[in-house]
């Protein structure tokens, strides 16, 4: 309970923000992209050329607008209880609702708490995972509802790391980034101009303190120094996010994947082979011709999962990954 304002935030690109007593963040819209807020995926064609955005740098002032078809009347305000809602008439009465936000509780700022992602549900308890490499900071605080202390990394930075230690921990390899797809990207972005989606890669990689980067379309390259707040995962739409982790982290779920393939290889062409033996060898007819196709179908099982498992190793190496 407070009371609720609305404005925009000073970031470059701006963002649409409902405050708490003037302060505390409730809601925020994501980025303005020069026709849209990118953390607000139902901004759809049919009004995205009625909003406005002017950011005057020099003045420091900032101001957005709309406008809709002729004869056409609005109404843009918050409630007493918070919610953000565009409203429409034709004629002055007989208003219906054409937006609103917050609409669940992924919308509300901060719901998962930092490093954690929150996946859009209309019911009334918020669907909190921590991001990958990441690990709940209090158990008992998320099994009681509350996941508002967010999460930690599950193995450290090379960066943040001590000389003496980096090669024990890491194996002196470098930090990289995991791909997540289809989210409202964090909060406290900052735009680095004229980059390329590889520069902006590489300046982040060579940057310690940076914990994340997007390179999004009619923006270009954002990038996070400080802790990752306020993510939301969307059933469509949304941007893709690189998050900054260890390389142990990186690696892992590649390395377990691989031993599997290769046990199960290790484990079933022995047998399927005996099988194929035994089954033709007793048969009553036709034992050379079964058992030569027999033989040949397995090796060329054989082959064919080598093949598999070459290919997938020549790929581990080029991402940087170890089998």
């Amino acid at each position: 309970a407070g009371l609720f304002l609305v404005g925009l935030s000073p970031d470059v690109p701006s963002q649409a923000f409902i405050w708490i007593n003037e302060s505390k963040p409730y809601w925020r819209s994501g980025a303005w992209d020069k026709s849209k807020f990118i953390g607000v995926p139902d901004m759809n064609n049919q009004y995205l050329s009625g909003f406005t955005l002017n950011d005057d740098v020099n003045r420091g002032t900032k101001s957005f607008s709309y406008r809709f078809f002729e004869n056409t009347l609005s109404y843009f305000g918050v409630s007493s209880d918070g919610v953000l809602s565009l409203k429409l008439s034709d004629n002055g009465s007989n208003w219906w609702l054409n937006w609103e936000a917050p609409v669940n509780p992924c919308d509300i700022y901060g719901t998962c708490g930092v490093y954690g992602v929150c996946k859009g549900s209309e019911s009334p308890n918020p669907n909190c995972e921590c991001l990958k490499g990441f690990i709940q900071k209090s158990n008992e605080e998320w099994s009681n509802g509350n996941r508002t202390r967010g999460c930690e990394r599950t193995t450290e930075l090379f960066c943040d790391q001590s000389n003496t230690s980096r090669s024990i921990a890491s194996g002196g390899k470098e930090d990289g980034f995991r791909k997540m797809v289809g989210l409202k990207l964090p909060d406290f972005h900052e735009l680095i101009e004229n980059l390329e989606a590889d520069e902006c890669k590489i300046r982040c990689l060579n940057n310690c303190s940076c914990q994340a980067y997007a390179q999004v379309n009619n923006i270009g390259c954002l990038v996070w120094s400080s802790d990752l707040i306020d993510i939301q995962e969307f059933s469509s739409g949304g941007n893709d996010l690189y998050i900054r982790l260890a390389h142990g982290a990186l690696g892992k779920q590649t390395r377990i994947v691989s031993c599997r393939i290769i046990i199960s290889i290790f484990y079933f062409l022995p047998h399927t082979l005996l099988i194929a033996i035994h089954k033709f060898i007793f048969s009553d007819e036709g034992k050379p011709v079964k058992l030569i196709a027999s033989v040949t179908a397995v090796g060329f099982i054989s082959i064919l999962s080598a093949i598999a498992f070459g290919v997938q190793r020549l790929r581990s190496i080029k991402t940087g990954k170890r089998i």
